[in-house]
């Protein structure tokens, strides 16, 4: 009997030794992750209106998109991915997205508005910036201008950064350094006999 068992022990060890190990490839067909663009954090004019969202304002997932923009203040449409909204004072929106397997994703945006005495839609062509991306230090120039009375900086949700006598000069030019504010986007604001004319720069 213990002939016959280490026989078929020598027999089994034989076998194994010649069988291949197998391998197998499974493909998981599986989207990317649910992301959700609510678009830039940007600054308007008291009374203007902005669309939030992106191009897309949901990728991946699995599809037939759900929108849900919180709060629904100013706003036209809560449930569409890009809704058109006139905010009477700053605010953040959240914006919630859902896929047909109720994968969820979020993301937010604010919105701060400005006070219509710096409307950046006013910033006159002769008035110069440059560079403009910077990185905190620029010039700011005037070639003809009835006096500029007052220069003035602010960041996107109305602070005072930076703020010098214009000397009623008619041929301004001034060198600006506000590189100790964080990168973003500022107003620059213009004060001349003439009327005030604002602007914007970027700090990168």
């Amino acid at each position: 009997m213990k002939t016959k068992i280490l026989l078929l022990g020598i027999a089994l060890l034989t076998f194994s030794m010649f069988v291949k190990a197998q391998y197998f490839t499974v493909n998981i067909n599986q989207p990317q992750v649910l992301s959700a663009n609510a678009g830039e954090n940007t600054s308007i004019t008291h009374g203007e209106s902005i669309v939030l969202g992106s191009s897309p304002t949901a990728e991946f997932g699995y599809g037939d998109y759900v929108y849900t923009w919180y709060p629904t203040t100013w706003l036209d449409d809560a449930n569409s991915p890009n809704p058109t909204a006139t905010p009477e004072d700053t605010i953040t929106y959240t914006l919630t997205v859902s896929d047909l397997k109720n994968c969820i994703a979020e993301d937010q945006i604010t919105i701060f508005v400005l006070s219509s005495d710096i409307n950046p839609e006013r910033f006159d062509e002769k008035v110069k910036i440059y560079p403009n991306p910077n990185n905190g230090k620029f010039v700011v120039s005037v070639e003809t201008a009835k006096g500029v009375i007052d220069i003035s900086v602010y960041d996107v949700i109305g602070n005072l950064v930076y703020q010098e006598d214009g000397n009623n000069t008619t041929h301004f030019y001034r060198s600006i350094d506000i590189s100790n504010q964080p990168a973003g986007q500022y107003i620059i604001r213009l004060t001349t006999v003439e009327g005030v004319f604002t602007g914007k720069t970027i700090i990168q």
